[in-house]
């Protein structure tokens, strides 16, 4: 009996899902007599898949709700909020849907974890660079570590052919954890971007520093702050700075990993 058992757990799926479902109501009323009233409810769903090929290899994907913008699937789109029972909200959808805006393959190799395909894209320490729940892009991430010092570098390329290359080097003494980082996004479609003043060319060039002192197993204080050496648009006529820092206290559980954990969390930006 005992070898039947271990039999079937080794033929369970190896595929195993996990994921969220946002539902979100609002309410918004003018009194200028030209807007109209916008009332909506929307959700979101993320489910993400992950799988073991062997000791050394693994493979992920994510299907998440999503939108099309023109008749065309935007999977990197990160406004992935869907309104129940109408169009997306934005003028240019014509529908809501669903995508795999990830699928990846993950190979440790020595001292270096390489990951392949379409992925999260992620920098910085506390989220606020760039919101790794929402963007993807596709291409290659590397990480590794070299005595003290833990790297990561990413490279490739994300919706309307925006490409992006980053690298990060961070390091930990004692309760203290403090790191660097660069990363470069550029427009490569030749047409203005919402977010240059001209047609192609960098959309930015971002300097960052992060710290994070743990006085406890309970309590952190973590800061990061960021240089764009990239001018601001000149659409942006109330805000033409270009650096930008924020200070994250948690108290609690650092690490959300199972049932019953819990935080308490202050962000100042």
């Amino acid at each position: 009996l005992g070898v039947r058992v271990e039999t079937l757990e080794k033929n369970q799926p190896n595929l195993k899902f996990n994921g969220e479902l946002h539902l979100r109501y609002s309410a918004q009323s003018f009194d200028d007599n030209v807007t109209a009233t916008n009332t909506r409810g929307d959700y979101r769903l993320r489910m993400e898949g992950n799988a073991k090929v062997d000791d050394a290899t693994s493979y992920g994907m994510r299907l998440v709700s999503t939108q099309t913008k023109g008749g065309t699937d935007a999977p990197y789109y990160s406004g992935t909020f869907n309104v129940f029972g109408t169009s997306s909200g934005i003028s240019s959808d014509t529908k809501n849907s669903f995508s795999l805006d990830r699928v990846f393959v993950a190979r440790q190799m020595g001292a270096v974890k390489t990951t392949l395909g379409a992925q999260k894209l992620s920098m910085g320490t506390t989220n606020f660079i760039i919101d790794s729940t929402a963007y993807s892009f596709d291409g290659l991430k590397f990480e590794g570590k070299s005595g003290v010092v833990n790297m990561a570098a990413q490279w490739g390329r994300m919706v309307n052919a925006i490409d992006v290359a980053s690298l990060e080097l961070s390091s930990k003494q004692g309760k203290l954890t403090y790191g660097a980082g660069y990363l470069k996004m550029t427009n490569n479609t030749g047409s203005t971007q919402p977010s240059t003043t001209t047609a192609g060319g960098d959309l930015a060039k971002i300097i960052t520093g992060n710290v994070k002192y743990d006085f406890d197993s309970k309590f952190s204080i973590a800061g990061e702050y960021v240089k764009n050496d990239v001018s601001p648009n000149a659409q942006y006529t109330n805000d033409k700075k270009n650096n930008a820092f924020d200070i994250v206290a948690v108290y609690g559980d650092q690490v959300l990993k199972k049932e019953g954990d819990n935080n308490f969390r202050v962000a100042y930006f």
